[in-house]
């Protein structure tokens, strides 16, 4: 009998797929030339800094409105304010149309610019005129002696701000303002919105209005002048 070794058994043979060894050296190619592009962190670029100020038209004795509402937001009990360049779109034949969206006012109409006038409930029976709520232009207050006063006085065209104060709050203007106050602030040639303004507005029952502003200033000088003219049937 005769017996025969019986060969080793060939080792495996380990081979990579083609598509894995592409992908594996187009990886290493790439974080190559990643690496190869990113800048060293002291050489990233450095802007310099830049600084934009801007002033607020107006003047020491006129402030802007933005100041006048930050003024009146400093009041510790309840108070509003209206920028009128928010109704220059708005058909204003009265001051009912400048107030009628404040919290708190209510102002009805009776006949042509008469209107009533309440702040929280004080005046609200009142028939005519105002009683109890001061009516001030620009700080200067336009009530007669016994504290009535009108409305037909302030056009609501030449308005720039509308100052509202709430019940006491309204003391530092008057001490007979228990029922509150509303200061009206006209514009001046440095606040204005334009040097020529004019706006013209109409509707039904005969309603027009035509209104113009023209300010200058010059040197240490300014004007401005306003007129509107204001016609309804009824």
């Amino acid at each position: 009998m005769c017996l025969h070794p019986i060969p080793p058994w060939p080792a495996p043979v380990r081979r990579r797929a083609p598509g894995v060894a592409a992908l594996a050296t187009a990886l290493c190619g790439f974080a190559a030339c990643a690496g190869a592009q990113t800048p060293a962190p002291d050489a990233a670029p450095t802007l310099p800094v830049m600084t934009v100020t801007g002033a607020e038209p107006g003047s020491p004795a006129a402030p802007g409105t933005g100041a006048l509402r930050q003024r009146i937001e400093q009041t510790a009990g309840s108070v509003g304010f209206i920028d009128n360049a928010t109704l220059a779109d708005r058909y204003q034949a009265n001051l009912r149309d400048v107030l009628q969206d404040a919290p708190g006012v209510f102002t009805q109409s009776r006949y042509g610019q008469e209107l009533r006038l309440s702040i929280r409930g004080s005046g609200i029976a009142r028939a005519y005129h105002v009683r109890g709520i001061e009516l001030l232009q620009d700080g200067i207050p336009t009530n007669l002696a016994d504290g009535s006063g009108d409305f037909y006085e302030i056009d609501p065209m030449g308005l720039r701000a509308t100052e509202i104060y709430k019940g006491g709050n309204a003391l530092g203007l008057g001490s007979s303002t228990l029922g509150g106050a509303v200061n009206f602030i006209t514009p001046t040639a440095r606040t204005a919105l334009a040097p020529n303004i004019v706006q013209l507005s109409g509707g039904s029952f005969g309603s027009g209005q035509v209104s113009g502003q023209v300010s200058r200033v010059r040197g240490d000088l300014d004007f401005l002048l306003n007129a509107t003219v204001t016609h309804a049937d009824g």
